[in-house]
């Protein structure tokens, strides 16, 4: 990652693994960095050799983790609010988080006591029903954070919503007095074709990526900064900085399943870089996280780290 000035900064990278997990690792390596404030960089210099860079991430990356572990039994436990949670990537990040001790919001609309109206309605707007006694749902991932270690709480809601999502996080910020990351990886999945030209697909495939999938992020993180700042404030030298992650994908950088994903992807990335020039004065750091395949890479403000 990306090193910054006052060793806050933000960054864009991918992880090295296909598993949900792989993306908690990365977060967690990053916030452990044996208890200080700043972040690891994987690669020292140009004259640095690929072995060596191997040789130095994977060191480090097994020191960070055992500093989060040192570092989470100090402080007051850490809570962290992952939307998008009831499958996919947001649920193996939350369990994860739990396994690291953290206190898990699991936010997402898909609950066990979901209201018949609320289901007819997804159904209605293309999404794909939950199947009767199937675990993809935010109680079960609350669960499953728990059964890991962590404390999971289950907070159902429309993230579609600006209105559901400022109660959510007032909700967290009543309830625990602190935030110390927010993990975006709420999307929506789009109706007809997903591979098919621009002009046959009408604004129902943009409004569907760009909706949930970069709107609602933008709200979330509009409504989380507050209390992430004030964590800041009150956090000792030498805990991390609270921290936001919003999942990317490739398709910002190249042409991926269709024109409004790649956009909407992009602009994940480049609200990722932007909010972390009038945050970094506030020691709040942000990432942009790409799940898939691929060597660790990132971004800075400064240009590439690695």
């Amino acid at each position: 990652m990306g090193e910054r000035d006052g060793g806050v900064s933000s960054s864009v990278g991918s992880i090295g693994g296909i598993g949900p997990a792989w993306g908690a690792y990365l977060i967690l390596s990053y916030l452990g960095g044996g208890g200080g404030r700043k972040q690891t960089k994987f690669a020292s210099d140009e004259r640095t050799s690929a072995s060596d860079v191997g040789r130095s991430s994977r060191m480090q990356f097994f020191v960070s983790v055992a500093g989060l572990l040192v570092t989470t039994a100090a402080l007051p436990q850490r809570v962290a609010v992952v939307t998008g949670a009831s499958r996919g990537i947001g649920k193996g990040i939350a369990v994860e988080l739990g396994r690291a001790g953290y206190a898990v919001y699991a936010l997402g609309r898909s609950s066990r006591d979901m209201p018949a109206a609320d289901v007819e309605r997804m159904v209605s707007e293309g999404q794909r029903p939950v199947p009767e006694g199937s675990d993809l749902n935010v109680d079960a991932t609350a669960d499953a954070i728990t059964a890991a270690g962590g404390r999971g709480v289950a907070l159902p809601c429309d993230v579609s919503s600006d209105e559901a999502l400022e109660r959510a996080f007032a909700e967290v910020a009543e309830a625990e007095g602190r935030l110390d990351m927010l993990v975006c990886s709420a999307y929506q999945t789009p109706p007809g074709k997903l591979r098919a030209e621009f002009w046959t697909q009408g604004m129902a495939m943009w409004d569907a990526m760009n909706g949930v999938g970069l709107r609602s992020v933008y709200a979330s993180c509009t409504f989380a900064t507050p209390v992430l700042i004030e964590t800041a404030k009150k956090a000792p030298a030498s805990a991390a900085p609270p921290l936001i992650v919003l999942v990317s994908s490739f398709g910002g950088k190249a042409y991926t399943f269709n024109v409004g994903y790649g956009v909407g992807k992009a602009a994940i990335d480049r609200l990722a870089l932007d909010m972390s020039v009038q945050l970094r004065k506030h020691g709040v750091a942000t990432a942009a996280l790409y799940p898939g395949l691929g060597a660790p890479l990132s971004a800075g403000l400064d240009g590439p780290s690695t």
